[in-house]
């Protein structure tokens, strides 16, 4: 894919993004929040903010508030350190095996799966 015919794709993924997040925000309780849930959301946050690294230096530095702000959510709610959900309250047995996470581009080394 060139850069020229990226742009599109960019741009309307960008924008489902962003009407999901909306969608997400509208409907979530705090009674409807799974696990995975949650470490999908932080998961999403830490994958986004990983892509806008791409603009640039300054971007880059950037996420590092961004991690620090998940890695303390993460720890607040009990959950794993961004590998996989740990198990809930009064949970028993083995965690449910999560689905692995592609990469975003090319050159880019990919999110962190459990398996």
């Amino acid at each position: 894919m060139t850069p020229h015919n990226a742009r599109p794709r960019v741009e309307q993924y960008a924008e489902e993004i962003a009407d999901n997040a909306c969608d997400l925000a509208d409907t979530a309780r705090p009674e409807a929040w799974s696990t995975e849930a949650k470490d999908d959301v932080l998961e999403a946050i830490d994958t986004l903010a990983g892509a806008l690294c791409a603009l640039g230096p300054d971007t880059a530095k950037a996420r590092a508030p961004v991690r620090a702000a998940t890695a303390g959510a993460r720890r607040q709610l009990g959950l794993a350190d961004g590998e996989e959900a740990g198990p809930g309250p009064g949970a028993r047995g083995r965690r449910p095996v999560r689905r692995a996470r592609r990469g975003l581009c090319p050159g880019f080394k990919g999110v962190r799966s459990g398996s």
